[in-house]
């Protein structure tokens, strides 16, 4: 079997509830995803933990 190339995914709001889970489930198979951007709303310091982690090309923050 041939393996495919990662996913290319961008978690938007990555620091709430959902965005949390999303990276959950991203770093248990951390080769099928390439996590490509992340945004949040205002919680800063957990979305730069988050960036440090998956190293996106992109962050924003509102």
């Amino acid at each position: 079997m041939v393996n495919a190339a990662p996913k290319r995914v961008s978690i938007l709001g990555s620091t709430g509830s959902v965005g949390d889970s999303t990276i959950d489930l991203i770093e248990r198979d951390p080769n099928a995803y390439k996590v490509v951007a992340l945004t949040a709303n205002s919680n800063w310091s957990k979305l730069a933990e988050q960036a440090k982690r998956l190293r996106p090309e992109m962050v924003a923050l509102s």
